[in-house]
């Protein structure tokens, strides 16, 4: 099994562990609380349908968002990367900077 493999297996074994963390990491967060962003209970099952995790994730505070990524392999490097990722200018589309 590759590196990515195990890995990939890793977080399959923990996901609703990791789920709950990043929830708890979430309902933390200054900005979503005063947002209203509330934590769905019960959880959805499966972390694909977990609307929050996935549409709250770029509203979070950056240190919200490294204390997510820590939990994870390779996690301050998947940080690192999504910090340049919100900050790039290329990657936004035209309404988000029209607003900036």
């Amino acid at each position: 099994m590759s590196d990515h493999q195990e890995e990939n297996a890793w977080i399959g074994a923990r996901m609703r562990e990791i789920q709950e963390f990043w929830h708890d990491r979430f309902d933390e967060d200054e900005s979503l609380r005063a947002a209203g962003s509330d934590r769905p209970d019960p959880l959805p099952e499966h972390a694909d349908d977990d609307l929050r995790l996935i549409h709250d994730f770029d509203d979070v505070g950056m240190g919200t968002r490294e204390s997510c990524f820590a939990v994870l392999p390779e996690g301050p490097e998947m940080s690192r990367r999504f910090a340049h990722h919100l900050s790039s200018e290329a990657q936004r589309c035209p309404s988000q900077r029209r607003a900036s």
